[in-house]
């Protein structure tokens, strides 16, 4: 194991949110180009500002998926931290932008911390039993004996609880792997959760009743900073982890603004931990004692909280305050990173700027990346709303400045170990060294020579005492023999035994991997089949689609031509409008003329009220609008009255069998009218006004009288025309009806 450093340069990522209007303040210009677009709200004495180009490592635009955004922005990550290496990724951007659903997702599409613990977990070859690696509470770890790990496991086993939650039921799981683990380790992984709240560091891991404790943030013997008593679980699985990471959510601080119904009031930090240490042996399947052999890496993923403008959200009270701190953390957060720019440009100077990580929480934990000690990347993630546009612009600001910086990072890196294995898995080699030596049974060879037997009973002294003679002649020639066989055979073991057995188990493991392939096959065989069964159902939806696309299409092309052709009705309808207005106003320059005649009056009266019937319907309500401006019914417009040099003349229109009432009250017509039962066409003409009497009597013998008044109108055809404008009413009733009650 050894140190290595390399300069390495904050790397920032964009990323854009869907937005369904039409007037987007921020467009993808290219995979490493954004434009930002000035609304039109923004302009300043009339003046729109101009657009701005940004330029970032990459630019992800609406149609990138999260699978996408988790290749470019967090694959490469993964190797490190199976190297050895460690890494911060952190979103960034205002409230509303995305930070939250590219960090963590939903379950149908995963965002890069349920990612990363699939590819970890895919990726690790020797995981490691429970236990064997334990926290020593000072932001380090040691690794236990076999009895203390055995113990530890079976205390857990006890008080184990089973946490279920929909993040880890029916997900999206990711099933690659990246390479860079070292198969002479063994591994295993823990994870911690913390949360920045108006800068004090919660744990959302403890478990503890009560009111939430804030820790502190203390630095180890490495001069690493670390949160003091923070709860580390090791898990085995993604879906493990994954359970305490829904179980933090739910204490995490989230509430309901103006821009947003799940704002994030705290700054969110999920650590990956790898622990790594060598095996003791090729053969041996328990990691080393030797503590300055472990190897320990991390990923740290951070949800920030999102910058907020009081005047935006209107929040009051405790929100108003969350707000203010979380702008004061990302306020020094930007400040530290001046300062790093400003000491880098004055490298090798003197009067450097001290960087004010104290100032805050959060920057204070991400002091160990900025002074060396890991790769860090940020993604921005924008929202092209209009309304976001200045707040867009500081982060697009912030997010490009970030990019000159350029860290010293020290490194940790697995060591190649010396190993005798053959190339096949630790795993694979352990278990066939196993199953050989199970097999190697030596075997048992006869304690008598050839053809010879049982030693004959007792009683034939002679015979029995050549027998021993012989068995014991053939015993030393026998065992001078085994001396000699076991002296070549260990001689031969030294030489070939290593090699044949690692031959052996390479061609077994190639058997292994043969036959893996061939499930893999079937399996493969058994999901293509599935597939283009899938295949062939959507092939006939599709059909159905396009067919039912068509029908559609034609009855939008019919619907298209009939308003096509009532546009062209209406647009002729109004030519022949626009003619006739032309007409009449020819016909009232005409009237209007000094050679004026009575009959020329009479048009002119009648062509004015065509041209108004034509101009406009009326509706009651303009009707009534209308006889209200010109002093209500009855009123007298002169444009509908005859021009004669005589007085104005009324036609009173009796009926022929008159009522007789004996009433005093009586309608008072002037003297010059003339009365009639028959109005006639002359009379009419030479008339001005007319006067209808009607007369009703209901059934207890009271009786109306209902006087009907307008005035007399010449037609176009020459004759003359009646406009109703009121009625008076008389009634009579006698005093004997009143009495009775009727």
């Amino acid at each position: 194991m050894g140190k290595k450093r390399v300069d390495n340069a904050l790397e920032v990522v964009c990323r854009i949110v869907p937005y369904n209007g039409s007037d987007p303040c921020l467009t993808v210009e290219d995979e490493t180009t954004l434009v930002a677009i000035a609304p039109e709200t923004t302009k300043k004495q009339g003046v729109r500002p101009e657009s701005r180009t940004f330029k970032f490592s990459h630019v992800f635009d609406e149609t990138d998926d999260q699978r996408k955004i988790f290749d470019r922005s967090a694959m490469d990550l993964m190797e490190n931290i199976l190297q050895g290496k460690n890494s911060l990724l952190f979103t960034y951007g205002v409230t509303g932008g995305g930070k939250t659903y590219t960090m963590t997702g939903n379950t149908k599409a995963v965002g890069i911390l349920p990612r990363c613990l699939d590819v970890l977990f895919n990726s690790i070859k020797n995981n490691a039993e429970k236990f064997i690696f334990q926290t020593n509470g000072r932001n380090g770890y040691v690794i236990a004996n076999q009895m203390e790990a055995t113990l530890a496991r079976k205390a857990a086993e006890r008080g184990k609880i089973d946490y279920s939650t929909e993040i880890s039921n029916g997900r999206q799981v990711d099933g690659r792997q990246v390479s860079g683990f070292s198969d002479d380790y063994t591994g295993a992984v823990f994870v911690s959760y913390v949360e920045v709240y108006n800068n004090y560091v919660y744990d959302l891991l403890d478990d503890s009743i009560g009111t939430p404790i804030a820790r502190d943030t203390r630095v180890d013997i490495a001069n690493s900073v670390y949160v003091d008593g923070v709860s580390e679980f090791e898990v085995e699985t993604a879906d493990e982890a994954l359970e305490l990471l829904a179980r933090g959510d739910q204490r995490r601080r989230i509430s309901d603004t103006l821009l947003n119904k799940s704002s994030s009031r705290s700054h969110s930090v999920f650590t990956i931990r790898l622990v790594q240490a060598p095996f003791e042996s090729d053969l041996a399947d328990y990691p080393t004692t030797d503590q300055r052999q472990l190897v320990v890496s991390q990923l740290s993923l951070v949800d920030l909280a999102g910058s907020e403008r009081a005047k935006r959200t209107r929040n009051t009270g405790a929100k108003l305050a969350e707000a203010g701190q979380i702008n004061n953390s990302l306020l020094t957060l930007r400040q530290c990173f001046e300062k790093l720019r400003y000491n880098q440009r004055r490298r090798g100077k003197e009067n450097l700027q001290v960087v004010p990580y104290r100032n805050s929480k959060l920057t204070t934990l991400f002091k160990n990346f900025f002074e060396g000690t890991g790769k860090v990347r940020m993604i921005l993630c924008m929202n092209p709303r209009p309304d976001d546009y200045q707040e867009n612009l500081s982060v697009l600001e912030f997010g490009e400045e970030s990019r000159a910086i350029c860290t010293r990072v020290g490194e940790n890196v697995i060591a190649n170990l010396a190993s005798t294995r053959p190339p096949v898995p630790k795993r694979f080699f352990l278990r066939w060294n196993q199953e050989a030596d199970r097999n190697d049974n030596s075997s048992q060879m006869s304690i008598f020579p050839s053809g010879e037997q049982m030693p004959p009973e007792a009683g034939d002294n002679e015979e029995m005492s050549a027998h021993f003679s012989r068995l014991r002649n053939w015993a030393e020639q026998r065992q001078n023999l085994q001396a000699s066989l076991l002296q070549n055979m260990k001689e031969s073991a030294v030489l070939f035994e290593p090699k044949l057995r690692a031959a052996l188990c390479l061609l077994d493991y190639r058997n292994y991997e043969l036959e893996e392939l061939k499930i893999q096959k079937l399996e493969d065989e058994s999901a293509l089949a599935r597939v283009q069964a899938q295949l062939k159902q959507a092939n006939r939806e599709l059909l159905s689609l396009r067919g039912r696309l068509k029908i559609y299409e034609e009855e939008d092309a019919r619907a298209i031509t009939a308003e096509e052709q009532q546009r062209l009705k209406n647009k002729s309808e109004h030519e022949k409008l626009k003619e006739t207005q032309r007409a009449l106003r020819k016909i009232n320059e005409v009237c209007e003329s000094t050679t004026r005649s009575p009959s020329v009056a009479q048009l002119k009266s009648t062509f004015n009220q065509m041209a108004t019937s034509t101009k406009q319907i009326a509706s009651p309500v303009r009707r009534a609008r209308d006889e209200t401006e010109k002093g209500g019914a009855g009123f007298y417009d002169p444009r509908y009255q005859r021009r004669s040099k005589s007085a104005p003349r009324m036609l009173v229109h009796q009926p022929l069998n008159r009522i007789p009432t004996g009433n005093i009250l009586r309608a008072k017509v002037p003297p010059n009218a003339m009365t009639t039962t028959a109005p006639q066409t002359n009379a009419l003409k030479k008339s001005t006004d007319y006067v209808l009497t009607h007369q009703m009597v209901d059934k207890v013998g009271n009786i109306s009288t209902s006087i009907v008044k307008g005035h007399v109108i010449p037609t176009a055809g020459g004759g003359s025309a009646v406009c109703f404008e009121n009625v008076e009413k008389l009634t009579h009733e006698k005093l004997t009806n009143r009495a009775n009650g009727n």
